[in-house]
Parts: structure tokens; sequence; C-alpha cells
């Protein structure tokens, strides 16, 4: 998969109201950070195999390219974590 085609795939996709799907949409929709995204359409990250596999999946679980409907995103990292104090820290 090149560069041109990640960015085809998002093209050509919309969200439930019609609207083009964003970087953070279409990585949230397949589990990567959005970072990555953006470096797999710019070329500057290799593309993984899986990826074309796991988009035609999308595709044909979703009646071949109808609207895809975006669930909320879930925070990266430690975001929206509760900090536990390690035991003896002040």
């Amino acid at each position: 998969m090149t560069p041109e085609e990640v960015k085809e795939w998002r093209a050509v996709h919309q969200t439930a109201r019609g609207k083009r799907l964003s970087q953070a949409a279409a990585a949230g929709i397949i589990g990567v950070r959005p970072l990555t995204w953006a470096a797999w359409e710019r070329g500057r990250r290799a593309i993984p195999g899986w990826l074309a596999r796991h988009l035609d999946l999308i595709e044909i679980g979703n009646g071949g390219g109808a609207a895809i409907t975006l669930y909320p995103e879930r925070p990266h990292g430690n975001a929206g974590r509760k900090r536990v104090p390690k035991v003896g820290a002040a």
C-alpha cells in the first residue's frame, strides 16, 4: 500500500454525517495514533502489510464503503487515568 492509497481510502469514506474522515478519525477506526496515520500519508513511516487487509475488512463489513459510524475516541496513553501515588511518596 502506498501513501497515496492511504489518502485515497480516507478520501472516499465518510462519517455517518456525510463528512470526510479526518486523519484522527481514520486512525481511531483502526486503533493507531493520529500521528501514525499522518506519517503513513506523508510517506514518513513505512506502511505495514496488515493495513491494506484491515482496511479491506472494514469495507467488507461496512457494505462496501457505506458511511462509517464513529464511536467516541479512547484517550491515548495515560490521559484520563487516575494517578495512584507511590508508597512512601509525599
